[in-house]
Order: structure tokens, then C-alpha cells, then sequence
């Protein structure tokens, strides 16, 4: 039961994108499967449940827009999934927001970024979700439970320049 609703939880976030695009459902899927596995076995899910809504918050607070929102949301939720299923370091002391937030250091979010260019992700859609992170991280931040962004300094990619001239 608690499987469903958490999926129903991230489709409510991706129902959008669920509608157009197929494989990346199935991705969204298999990652919340992974994230319920690992979650309810090395931290307690109340610790990301309860940022993701005061990360909510924060972000209704700096105007976003509700679509912009929801794409945040559901990429914060993403990484922790990937971090989760990836992670060699032990989550199991996690007590708080904080502590789950210490763990996180820009070598992962480079690797992140690495992997999702080797799933072919869209460029666009790797440069949101390290904007979506970027905000995350200076949320926690502004709350005290970081000092510093693991993001700064990641850069975006790279768009390919065109092969064609415009006439």
C-alpha cells in the first residue's frame, strides 16, 4: 500500500510527461521502485517527504509557477532515487534533513549529470533537473542545512551547435 502511494505521489508530479512519453514513465517507474526499496531500508522516507514539501513551499513562495513546480519536484525526487540506488557511502545514520543532506557532495551530482548523458537524456531536460537541483540545494541553504551548493559549479550542457545555416 504504502508502494502505490508513494507512485501515485510521483505520477501526480510527471502526469504531464506520463501522457507524452512512454519511456520516460517506465524510467519514472523503475526509479520509484528503487527509491521505495532503498528508502524504506537505509533512511526513513519522512526525511525526503518532508523536504519535498517544504521545498514546495519555498518554491510557491519565490513565485514559480505551478508547472514549474511540479518539473522541480519530480526532479529532486529523481535524483534521490539515482543517489539512493548509486550511493557506496552509508545512509544509515541519517537522522534528520540535514544529515541526508550532508551526504550529498558535487562529485555525485557530477556523476548524476554523467549518467543521465549516457541515458541519453535530453540536453534540456539534464539542464532543468540541475536547475531544479541548484534551487534545491540553495533552499537548504536558506533553512541552515547546508552551507554550501553542491551544484555550484556544475555546469550546464552544452547545446550541439547546428549542422544547418539558417537561410
Amino acid at each position: 500500500m504504502k508502494y502505490i502511494n508513494f507512485l501515485n505521489y510521483i505520477c501526480d508530479f510527471n502526469h504531464i510527461r506520463l501522457q507524452h512519453n512512454s519511456h520516460s514513465s517506465l524510467l519514472t517507474a523503475l526509479l520509484v521502485i528503487v527509491l521505495d526499496i532503498y528508502m524504506t531500508d537505509v533512511i526513513s522516507l519522512k526525511y525526503l517527504d518532508k523536504l519535498i514539501l517544504l521545498f514546495n513551499d519555498f518554491l510557491s513562495l519565490s513565485n514559480s509557477s505551478k508547472q514549474t513546480r511540479k518539473n522541480y519536484k519530480s526532479d529532486v525526487v529523481v535524483f534521490f532515487s539515482w543517489l539512493l540506488e548509486t550511493s557506496a557511502t552509508s545512509l544509515n545514520k541519517i537522522n534528520s534533513q540535514a544529515d541526508l543532506l550532508k551526504t550529498i557532495h558535487q562529485e555525485q551530482i557530477l556523476a548524476y549529470k554523467q549518467w543521465l548523458r549516457i541515458a541519453q537524456t535530453p540536453t534540456a531536460t539534464i539542464n532543468r533537473r540541475l536547475s531544479s537541483l541548484r534551487s534545491f540545494f540553495r533552499f537548504a541553504i536558506v533553512n541552515g542545512w547546508l552551507q554550501d551548493n553542491p551544484v555550484d559549479g556544475v555546469s550546464n550542457v552544452s547545446r550541439a551547435p547546428s549542422l544547418t545555416k539558417p537561410l
